[in-house]
């Protein structure tokens, strides 16, 4: 019965406390740090065809009248399209960790 022993050894709750603390920030950190810096598109949502040379990125549906859950690509188009998710040198990407 761990209530009636640490009734008389406080300390004791007060360390374990303490840990279980100190090992929830240390796991929320890394959740935290591995949710800032992602990827900005998956590889899972993109397919290629050889014969046309064609990329297609499956995403959310849009919205408006064109309601559809992907997008079509020549390759050329497709590499410009991600490269203006590559940031400029010396960026500051994540303003805060810890």
């Amino acid at each position: 019965m761990p209530r009636l022993y640490f009734k008389y050894d406080r300390d004791l709750l007060t360390e374990l406390c303490h840990c279980a603390y100190e090992s929830l920030l240390i796991f929320l950190r890394e959740a935290l740090s591995q949710y800032i810096i992602r990827n900005t598109f998956s590889l899972e949502k993109m397919s290629y065809i050889e014969e046309t040379g064609t990329v297609i990125y499956h995403s959310r549906m849009s919205r408006g009248k064109n309601k559809k859950n992907f997008q079509m690509y020549q390759a050329e188009e497709f590499i410009a399209a991600i490269t203006q998710h590559i940031p400029e040198k010396s960026f500051q990407m994540v303003r805060y960790y810890g």
